[in-house]
């Protein structure tokens, strides 16, 4: 979550991060507070520490991750959200939490972001379907988009019939954009 609040940050918005850390949050705390970012809606869970995640991809685009929960397992799906809130984003977390915000969002008609990441393994295609269906936009590097549409045994056109907008990332090479109209490959920022 903090990447992705540091980032839209960046890009001039004013993100407020919803989950749990753990007991070595400090130095990062320190970091998102000295960037402006919003931590008032992290649980802190002193006797766990922080989730991660480690990736490796070798060259045939193949990828093994090992994704540490940690604190994040007691991040708590809750109505209370921040006052004001236009669009949210759900990133990888326990399976179970994932789907109850989806759930949560569609209900309240809150627009949200799904970016499953290293959690599309824990998802059956059936559960994959039924959250690209509420999200306003789908994110995944290109690993991962092609495990969303083996999973889901959805198409990219169907994709794009129930997202406005998906991003699919290459790395070095760029990100592609989707609309239901067009698409775009912006090269990568320097």
């Amino acid at each position: 979550a903090g990447n992705i609040a540091y980032s839209l940050k960046r890009l001039g918005a004013e993100p407020k991060i919803i989950s749990a850390a753990g007991n070595d949050f400090d130095a990062y705390k320190k970091h998102l507070l000295s960037n402006g970012i919003d931590i008032s809606y992290i649980n802190i869970v002193p006797d766990k520490k922080t989730a991660f995640v480690s990736v490796i991809t070798d060259l045939d685009d193949n990828q093994i991750g090992a994704f540490y929960a940690g604190a994040l397992d007691y991040a708590v799906v809750s109505r209370d959200l921040p006052q004001g809130v236009g669009l949210a984003v759900i990133s990888a977390e326990s399976k179970d939490a994932m789907i109850k915000r989806v759930e949560l969002y569609k209900e309240l008609k809150l627009p949200f972001v799904f970016d499953p990441a290293q959690q599309i393994i824990k998802f059956s295609g059936a559960e994959l379907v039924s959250c690209i269906q509420g999200a306003k936009m789908l994110i995944g590097n290109d690993y991962e988009f092609a495990l969303i549409l083996r999973k889901s045994a959805l198409s990219l056109s169907d994709i794009l019939g129930m997202v406005e907008i998906l991003v699919v990332t290459y790395g070095e090479r760029g990100s592609r954009i989707y609309t239901r109209s067009k698409s775009k490959l912006l090269s990568p920022l320097k």
